[in-house]
């Protein structure tokens, strides 16, 4: 009830109140009188009931069959006793009137003002029920406007929540979709961590310039040169390699030679033309990467940046030199005389120098670098090599393990983590035990003691947050390691163990494939020489040959016979056109299981040209 409603019912109140008052005096006298003049009726019928009685026992008296005296005197009796009542009546009557007649004038007077009072009551009733009425409508509009706007406001809620609805399937859609994906994300991941660990030929190139060779015979004309790599090496025709200086201590580039003829342990280069300077965008100082470009990917020309900015010729300090003098020319002499200077530099009248300005010739002892090109060692240097790196690994287990993650790993780093021990036939443990070997935890909480001073002003908290909880159980795991002897890695050196596992298990099982060396499988039906005398060859010119068709295949040698041929991906065995393919086994057509398996071909004919012999 608002403030108004109680203000008028409180009116309202004290209006009847007045009311019931004034009527309840009025109503006293008058029920006083009343009653004073129903019991003078009442006695006056009594009276005349006497009479009645007093007439009729004395037409008896007076007219007697049988005179009784006794009776007369009993009507006597009764005749005394009602006009005393009756003058008793009377009396009382009386003497109430004269007071009913003094009080009249103030019940009248009363009256008057009770009357006037009830007029006021009445006008403000009359006022009063006027605002409430007005209230009433004002409020029956303020409330048709409020359902309005509920009504609005609940089909606006409805289509948010339909909208709502929407974008949560929509959510729910994406989210089921990107789970997807981060699955698909994290087992090509796992397929890639396991090809790191395969330690093919590819592994840990470098990016830095290294020594793969040396210049042992430049010849005179200064266009070719013999370097001391051959096919033994992995030296392949059309290799380039950049050359520098033997002079200085820090690698000077000389030039770049192209391998134009392999022999077994040398070919023959030939020095590759001197690039010019590159193109380049002023405003950015990006440069070209590809001498056919002509526009800069970084920046704009033109009043709104709406045109291509073109690519210039990098400037020398001989060129900004050239344009100096050039310009003072212009001053001295005039346009005529610059216009002769550039005639002259375009159509020479004295041949230049046959080496040029500057140039650095190629010498023997030059080195040669190209970070595609990996060496390949003799066998002898090569096994040795494997045995030294198997020694340095003698630390590590290759049985199986138990492996506890802490909890201040993250969920989605100890799922990985999880299937990657179990990809590495090791087991992992959420709780702490004696049998645990290793303890894994984060880079933050690898130490006992650094974590116990860290977590030491909260020990005496027993509502912590989570992060603390966590940390506080891998404490308590790591004082039980150091009990039990368990050895402490972080994720990371979980990952780079093992890989190292991995390596040595290939290196103790003899099957490492020298880094450089390719990888060829043979197959179908050889003209040139047997598929035996096809694996012979390949072998003696540095290549490895494999026993089945695999993901570890770098190149499929094909002879003929191979079009209509199926492939049984699981096995690895080849059905040619007419063989039965045995129950239950469903081949793919041969070239279509290469492609899936993003193999590379070779044809029979092409091995000399690949091995530089052709």
């Amino acid at each position: 009830m608002s403030t108004k409603q109680t203000v008028i019912f409180v009116f309202m109140l004290i209006f009847m109140v007045a009311t019931l008052v004034t009527l309840g005096m009025w109503f006293h006298y008058a029920l006083d009188v009343n009653i004073k003049k129903k019991e003078i009726k009442k006695l006056e019928d009594q009276i005349v009931q006497a009479k009645r009685k007093r007439d009729a026992v004395r037409k008896v008296v007076e007219n007697p069959e049988e005179p009784d005296k006794d009776l007369t005197n009993r009507l006597n009796a009764l005749t005394q006793q009602a006009d005393q009542k009756y003058a008793e009546v009377w009396t009382d009557q009386m003497a109430i009137y004269p007071a009913y007649l003094n009080k009249l004038p103030e019940i009248e007077r009363e009256w008057a003002a009770a009357g006037q009072e009830w007029g006021k009551v009445y006008d403000d009733w009359t006022k009063r029920n006027k605002q409430i009425r007005e209230a009433l409508e004002a409020y029956e509009k303020l409330q048709v406007d409020s359902i309005k706007r509920v009504d609005e406001s609940r089909t606006q809620l409805t289509a948010e929540l339909e909208k709502e609805e929407t974008q949560r399937r929509s959510l729910v859609a994406d989210y089921k979709k990107w789970d997807d994906q981060l699955g698909e994300t994290r087992l090509a991941g796992e397929d890639l961590l396991d090809k790191i660990n395969s330690v093919t030929r590819e592994l840990e190139r470098t990016s830095e310039q290294e020594v793969d060779g040396k210049i042992i015979y430049a010849a005179p004309d200064l266009n070719s040169v013999t370097v001391d790599l051959g096919a033994q090496h992995g030296a392949q025709k059309g290799m380039k390699f950049q050359v520098y200086s033997a002079r200085y201590s820090v690698p000077v580039l000389k030039a770049e030679i192209q391998l134009v003829e392999i022999n077994a342990t040398s070919s023959r280069a030939i020095v590759l033309p001197r690039i010019g300077r590159p193109l380049w965008d002023s405003q950015t100082g990006y440069e070209a990467v590809d001498d056919k470009m002509r526009y800069s990917p970084l920046s704009a020309s033109g009043p709104d940046e709406s045109e291509p900015q073109a690519l210039e010729k990098k400037k020398s300090k001989k060129d900004v030199v050239e344009e100096i003098r050039l310009e003072q020319v212009r001053r001295e002499l005039g346009p005529e005389a610059v216009q002769k200077i550039i005639e002259e530099r375009e159509a020479p009248t004295v041949p230049p120098l046959a080496l040029g300005k500057g140039f650095d010739p190629l010498m023997a002892g030059d080195w040669l670098s190209n970070t595609e090109f990996v060496r390949i060692v003799p066998e002898r240097e090569w096994r040795k090599q494997s045995t030294d790196e198997l020694l340095g690994l003698k630390d590590i287990n290759l049985g199986s393990l138990t492996i506890f993650l802490s909890d201040t790993i993250r969920p989605y780093r100890r799922e990985f983590l999880k299937r990657l021990c179990e990809r590495n036939r090791c087991k992992s443990s959420d709780v702490m035990t004696s049998d645990v070997d290793i303890i894994v935890s984060t880079t933050t909480t690898v130490r006992a003691d650094l974590l116990e001073r860290e977590l030491e002003p909260m020990k005496d908290k027993a509502e912590v947050s989570a992060e603390i909880a966590a940390k506080r159980t891998t404490l308590a795991a790591l004082k039980d390691g150091q009990k039990f002897g368990s050895k402490v890695l972080t994720e990371e050196e979980l990952e780079a163990f093992f890989i190292k596992r991995q390596r040595k298990s290939e290196l103790s099982k003899g099957n490492v494939i020298q880094p450089g060396q390719y990888v060829f499988f043979v197959v179908g039906e050889t003209r040139l020489r047997s598929v035996r005398e096809t694996g012979l060859y390949i072998q003696e010119n540095g290549g490895v040959l494999a026993q089945r068709l695999g993901s570890g295949v770098d190149y499929v040698v094909v002879g003929a016979g191979l079009s209509n041929a199926n492939l049984d991906k699981d096995t690895g065995r080849l059905y040619y056109e007419g063989q039965e393919v045995p129950a239950g086994v469903t081949p793919v057509p041969f070239y279509d299981a290469v492609k899936e398996m993003g193999l590379k071909i070779l044809r029979e004919e092409e091995l000399a040209h690949f091995f530089g012999l052709d």
